[in-house]
C-alpha cells in the first residue's frame, strides 16, 4: 500500500515536471523573441537618429543644432527651418519616440519574462526534489 502510494506520487511529481519544462520551453522562447524584436527596435531607432544627424548636416545646420533636434522627445518643438521640412523632421522625430516606446515596452515585457523563467526554474528544481 506505501509503495503504491510512492508510486502515484512519482508519477504525479513526473507530470508536474512535465509540465514546468513544458512551460518553461514556452517562455524561453517568448524571451527569445521578445530579445530580437527590441534588438530589431534598438537598430531602427539608431538608423533613424543617424539619418536625422546626416540630413541636419546635409541641409547645412551644424551638430549642435542637430544633436538638439535628435534629442527632442517633443513633437511640438519649433526650429528655423521651411515648414514644410519642419512637419517632416517632426513625423521622424515621432516615429522614433514611438520606436523607442515600443522598445522600452519590449525591455518591460522581457524582464517580466526572465522572472516569471525564474521564477519557474526554482519551480521545476523544486519540483525534481521531490
Amino acid at each position: 500500500m506505501k509503495v503504491r502510494k510512492l508510486e502515484h506520487e512519482l508519477t504525479l511529481a513526473r507530470v508536474a515536471l512535465g509540465e514546468r519544462e513544458n512551460e518553461l520551453k514556452d517562455l524561453q522562447d517568448k524571451l527569445q523573441e521578445n530579445v530580437k524584436q527590441r534588438e530589431h527596435y534598438e537598430k531602427l531607432a539608431t538608423k533613424l537618429d543617424e539619418q536625422l544627424l546626416r540630413s541636419n548636416v546635409g541641409e547645412g545646420k551644424d551638430m549642435a543644432e542637430s544633436e538638439k533636434v535628435v534629442d527632442a522627445t517633443d513633437s511640438t518643438f519649433s526650429i528655423d527651418t521651411e515648414e514644410g521640412s519642419e512637419s517632416v523632421l517632426q513625423v521622424i522625430c515621432g516615429q522614433r519616440d514611438r520606436f523607442r516606446k515600443r522598445m522600452l515596452d519590449r525591455e518591460d515585457a522581457n524582464n517580466g519574462l526572465k522572472q516569471q523563467l525564474k521564477a519557474t526554474q526554482k519551480a521545476l528544481e523544486e519540483t525534481k526534489v521531490l
